[in-house]
């Protein structure tokens, strides 16, 4: 269903930047209906990419029979399910792969005015500007603020323009811990607990390095969130 309302919603954005002329109401809302729709491609990604992962997740019994870890009266080895991972394998091309890939277009179309280069923000100089300095804060209140990225502000408002793509990462690494993993057997738990150790380490260290907030009160609570993810 997630595919068919946000077609749905777009195909108000499509009408809108196709025939303009025809539907002025429409065009004035066209920033808001977009907004509805990444909002909600946002709110489906996890639950939607551990269903699609879900159905990767098999378990071989000592008697020959594998059976779907999600309900073991699916058969693994059935031409049905084989089929249906045919079609699983599309789905994770177009959620899990595809909504990351599709922010992280979306946002680089605004990169000069992620990075506070854009003409419209030469007059606060934030780039020689400290961290924290009257000018730069002015700067982020004003890219926060920003019509022209208003359909994008809940992807970047919390972070500095070097790590306007962290929440895109954050997005993938959630999605890996909570439904990429599922793929190891249950049989190699051992090996899942590593992996995901292994994960959590590595986005701890990044975040460590990167502090990608421009709250430093954030950037403490993520650091004992991340930490309390081992």
């Amino acid at each position: 269903w997630p595919l068919a309302v946000g077609a749905f919603i777009m195909s108000f954005v499509l009408v809108a930047d196709t025939i303009p002329e025809k539907v002025p109401t429409l065009v004035s809302v066209r920033s808001v209906i977009f907004v509805i729709f990444l909002t909600l491609t946002f709110f489906v990604y996890p639950v939607t990419s551990n269903t699609i992962f879900n159905s990767f997740a098999c378990e071989r019994f000592d008697d020959g029979f594998s059976g779907l870890v999600a309900d073991f009266s699916i058969d693994c080895d059935s031409p049905k399910h084989k089929s249906f991972m045919v079609y699983a394998c599309f789905m994770v091309m177009l959620y899990p792969l595809g909504i990351p890939l599709m922010y992280i277009v979306i946002m680089r179309m605004h990169h000069s005015r992620l990075m506070l280069d854009h003409e419209d923000y030469k007059h606060f100089d934030a780039r020689n500007q400290l961290e924290g300095s009257e000018k730069w804060e002015a700067a982020i209140e004003h890219r926060n603020r920003d019509p022209k990225m208003a359909h994008i502000q809940f992807l970047y408002y919390q972070y500095k323009p070097g790590s306007w793509w962290y929440e895109v990462l954050e997005c993938v690494r959630k999605m890996v811990l909570t439904g990429l993993l599922l793929i190891v057997p249950s049989r190699l738990s051992g090996s899942q607990l590593a992996l995901g150790l292994f994960i959590c380490f590595i986005s701890f260290g990044m975040f460590a390095y990167l502090q990608p907030f421009v709250n430093p009160n954030d950037t403490w609570m993520q650091m004992m969130t991340q930490f309390a993810s081992f």
